[in-house]
């Protein structure tokens, strides 16, 4: 329909037909992205964004940049990538003078929640300051809703829960003006009866769960509140039964890998609550497991596990450079971050030499593994331990780090 009424204009005003197909197309994506169909939001903010640039309205380009990095984090991609699409917007905007403008918020926003993930809290706090002076009265009250739902995540984080609360009530406040559910919305609840239960309101607690749907109780935000519930009330059997859901996958949620790591140290508690150790250790091996690849902190600031890293042997865990960061974190350092020179934590052997020697290829495990004649069991074995010796959550980065340390012969790209 747009498209349609947009054609019959004269061809002179084709400048002006892209930017306003862009303006229809990035409220038709901000609205579907807020009613959960992030995969129809994703398309349509692609396609706007390339009619601002093909209009050469930079302006335009702030929201479809900020709604399609959240729209991605709810496809599935990951909090770096989703940071710098934020990044790029705010960018453009401090290129302009557009530092403060409305139109920035919702690359604010999703910016301070994939650091927030990322565990750089400070640059979390930075970024939604800036989000709270750019939102206007009569502004979005979607967007403005994940600016409180993230406040009330990093007050979490940072052990405030009074605080936490307020926000997240904040949250629930911008859900009132929206027509439908929006995106964030059951999760907001469910943190915010989480947080209740750390405040040591269970009553409240209780009260707000049997209030919930059945259907709401199903996603995984709603099942980890219960599962908070549960342990507080020193049940960790009904715990690790209503978190299976979130670990095998099945329960709905906003963004996966997040959740399912949340969810085993959720388990892991529910396992020392047995007195089963060992299998407690094996669920944060688990967490550490997942939250590697993309560098995630932040599951284990909202599930305190400090006691279980603390004693998992160096020598038992495949992801220690991570388990490292996690209590410098929790201690109160900062993770270390892009620009900050590598160290090798541990001597690599000639065989994981070998395998350093491919990462700069495109070969994956199986073709590495047929040129040096191994298993691919065995090369993903030397991966673990290279990334490990490295400091490094991924393979891009084990390379950067290799060649900072003259495993590797510098890069020949120029930028």
């Amino acid at each position: 329909m747009v498209d349609a009424a947009l054609a019959a204009r004269p061809a002179g005003e084709h400048t002006l037909s892209h930017a306003l197909r862009c303006a229809a197309l990035q409220n038709l994506g901000a609205a579907e992205l807020w009613s959960s169909q992030p995969d129809d939001a994703g398309r349509d903010l692609e396609q706007a964004l390339m009619l601002a640039r093909r209009a050469a309205r930079p302006w335009l380009e702030l929201p479809c940049l900020g709604h399609l990095a959240m729209a991605g984090l709810m496809t599935g991609l990951s909090f770096s990538d989703a940071l710098q699409s934020s990044e790029e917007a705010v960018q453009i905007a401090q290129a302009h003078g557009w530092g403060e403008d409305p139109a920035l918020v919702t690359a604010l926003a999703t910016g301070a929640l994939a650091l927030l993930w990322l565990g750089r809290f400070d640059d979390a706090e930075q970024w939604l300051e800036r989000a709270g002076d750019a939102l206007q009265p009569d502004g979005e009250p979607g967007t403005e809703l994940v600016v409180h739902y993230t406040r009330g995540l990093l007050r979490v984080a940072q052990d405030r829960p009074e605080e936490a609360l307020e926000a997240f009530c904040a949250a629930k406040r911008m859900q009132a003006l929206l027509a439908g559910e929006h995106a964030f919305s059951a999760a907001t609840r469910a943190r915010a009866i989480q947080t209740q239960i750390r405040l040591d309101q269970l009553d409240a607690a209780r009260a707000a769960l049997a209030d919930i749907t059945a259907d709401g109780r199903d996603i995984s935000e709603m099942r980890m509140g219960a599962a908070v519930l549960h342990l507080a009330e020193g049940d960790p059997e009904q715990a690790i039964d209503v978190l299976a859901p979130v670990i095998e996958g099945r329960a709905p949620c906003i963004h996966r890998s997040s959740a399912t790591t949340e969810a085993q140290l959720l388990d892991a508690v529910a396992r020392e609550q047995f007195g089963d150790k060992r299998a407690a250790e094996a669920s944060v091996e688990r967490a550490l497991e997942l939250a590697e690849p993309q560098g995630m902190i932040l599951p284990f600031m909202l599930v305190r596990v400090q006691d279980i890293l603390e004693r998992l042997p160096r020598h038992r865990t495949a992801h220690g450079t991570l388990r490292r960061t996690i209590l410098d974190v929790i201690s109160g350092s900062a993770p270390r971050g892009a620009g900050q020179p590598a160290e090798l934590l541990d001597e690599l052997s000639d065989a994981e030499l070998r395998v350093v020697g491919y990462l700069p290829s495109n070969l994956r495990a199986p073709e590495i593994a047929a040129e040096l004649y191994v298993s691919t069991n065995t090369v993903r074995t030397h991966l673990r331990h290279i990334y490990a010796k490295l400091g490094a959550h991924g393979r891009a980065e084990a390379v950067s780090r290799a060649r900072q340390l003259g495993l590797l012969a510098p890069s020949l790209r120029r930028d």
